[in-house]
């Protein structure tokens, strides 16, 4: 009874298909049979309405299945879903055609929008009815796929953007997006602009794929991105290209991709050069050559914005001179004009920090403090103490130390009852032994008398000495004085007691958060936060 049901079911389609299909010929209403038969033995329930179309619904979705009659052997039908317009859930017609071209990048569906909402189709060319069944799927999967993009984009925040325009206002959209963490958006445009053809997106579609950065981690996708952004005159990226092979331990690549990005100006120049350092005195793939090693950390050194780089830390550690001492002479005095002494000793801690965009010169940043101190300016008396022992200066002379410090030590005694600065530098010069003999209980004092003054740093300082004197609840409570202040080396140092239970109870979410927030400063000690939050596995929700 079920097969002679089917086969009048059939009949019924036959005849209502005769009647309303007019301008088909015998062979196109074959092809509209076989296509009924095969969705009907797949469950889809079709139909076929007033205008020949076959329509039924998958997955909520109403779809047809339209045979152009001007096609005859081969034959075209296209499958295709409509949607209206919704400007209240910005699913507009603006937003549709803006996203015409994104969508239009998969093989099979286009994107069509038109006064009555939009559509998503898919044409496909066949002899017979016998390639419908082993294509339906697939082109059923792409259309949910298309559409679930056009959601996904939509309600992630990309509705209105014009991405036909200029792709330069692209990519700031997408950079403004990375900058803010906002991952799923900005890969989704790097992923757009790289697939255009727009060089400056490879470097970033790399990095997205390299570290999960709204996208699953793929190291293939990551190389392919990153050799088509070198390729396109990004060789800035090449450091992380290097890094990549240097830990598969392809030493030849990295050192061929090390030195690419070492040879133009760019912010890995300075690490780039460290690293060819590293492979020539470790003998990494190549024999051993000191002075080769040596010459590129002097270079690494040149083009650092860091004091403590870890190329000045190599010469240090292999007793190599950095700088030539005849190079520290006075400041021009044309350099100076206007300049207060604070303002001097400023500038001088600006060349010796590499701020403000600047790279590290410590000729320069000596020049300014001296200056500063031939003005009395009391800060600078103790810093040209610490130049001239300081294992970063090449001077080691202990005797005109103490003479500036000397001078430092008479104008602080004479501040610190109101001086939470003066205070903190004579707790410093007790803790150091710098101009007078160590004395820690001293330290304890100043600092604690700079500390209930406001000084930050005073506060750091007494969480070291509880450290080490095994005060560990002392120890966290001064630090999070000063973390609470903004400085980046006590917020890790909260963080860790938080991950350690030391003087607090463990606490991995406060610990993460305490390194995140040191990550996220400007400070050498943010990458040893950021290490410390992989190791805690932390995932950033808005990389998933």
């Amino acid at each position: 009874m079920k097969a002679i049901k089917h086969i009048l079911a059939l009949a019924a389609l036959t005849l209502s298909f005769s009647v309303v299909a007019k301008t088909f010929n015998k062979e196109q209403q074959m092809l509209r049979l076989d296509i009924v038969k095969q969705l009907t033995a797949d469950g889809l329930k079709p139909n076929i309405d007033e205008d020949g179309d076959v329509s039924f619904t998958k997955n909520d979705i109403k779809y047809f299945v339209i045979l152009n009659e001007n096609w005859n052997n081969p034959f075209i039908y296209t499958i295709y879903s409509g949607f209206s317009y919704d400007r209240e859930k910005d699913f507009s017609r603006e937003n549709m055609e803006a996203l015409i071209s994104l969508i239009n990048q998969n093989k099979t569906v286009k994107l069509y929008c038109d006064d009555g909402g939009y559509t998503l189709r898919t044409d496909v060319l066949c002899k017979d009815g016998t390639i419908f069944k082993p294509t339906f799927d697939a082109i059923i999967k792409q259309q949910e796929k298309a559409r679930k993009e056009i959601v996904e984009t939509i309600t992630n925040g990309l509705g209105g953007l014009d991405l036909t325009g200029n792709k330069e206002t692209i990519f700031e959209r997408a950079m403004g997006y990375y900058q803010d963490e906002d991952y799923y958006k900005s890969y989704k445009l790097f992923k757009y602009l790289a697939d255009e053809g727009y060089a400056p997106a490879y470097s970033f579609l790399g990095v997205s794929y390299q570290d999960g950065l709204g996208v699953t981690k793929d190291e293939d996708l990551m190389v392919e991105n990153y050799e088509k952004a070198i390729d396109n005159g990004e060789t800035w990226i090449a450091y992380n290209l290097a890094d990549y092979y240097y830990g598969k331990r392809k030493y030849d690549k990295a050192l061929e991709l090390y030195t690419l990005c070492s040879g133009s100006d760019n912010a890995f120049r300075s690490d780039a050069y460290y690293m060819i350092g590293q492979i020539n005195e470790k003998g990494r793939g190549i024999p051993v050559n000191l002075t080769k090693a040596i010459q590129c950390y002097k270079k690494s050194v040149e083009y650092s914005t860091e004091l403590e780089s870890n190329a000045r830390l190599a010469l240090i550690r292999l007793e190599q001179q950095v700088e030539n001492p005849a190079d520290f002479v006075d400041i021009s005095k044309s350099l100076l004009v206007g300049l207060t002494p604070q303002e001097m000793f400023e500038k001088g801690y600006e060349y010796e920090h590499g701020l403000n965009n600047r790279t590290v010169s410590l000729p320069k940043a000596y020049g300014y403090y001296k200056a500063s101190a031939d003005k009395n300016y009391p800060q600078s008396f103790a810093k040209m103490g610490e130049i001239y022992i300081s294992d970063f200066y090449p001077f080691k002379d202990k005797a005109k130390s103490d003479k500036y410090y000397e001078k430092a030590y008479k104008i602080f005694k004479q501040r610190e009852g109101y001086d939470a600065d003066a205070a903190y530098q004579l707790g410093m010069m007790f803790k150091e032994g710098r101009g007078v003999s160590k004395d820690q209980a001293q330290a304890v004092t100043y600092f604690k008398n700079a500390a209930e003054r406001g000084n930050t740093e005073a506060n750091y300082e007494l969480g070291l000495i509880y450290q080490g004197e095994m005060e560990p609840v002392d120890a966290f409570d001064c630090f999070m004085k000063a973390a609470d202040k903004g400085l980046a080396k006590a917020m890790f140092e909260v963080a860790k007691a938080y991950e350690t239970g030391m003087g607090t109870g463990r606490n991995r979410e406060q610990a993460i958060s305490w390194y995140t927030k040191c990550s996220e400063t400007d400070s050498r000690i943010a990458n040893e936060a950021s290490a410390a939050l992989k190791r805690l596995g932390k995932v950033d929700d808005k990389k998933e």
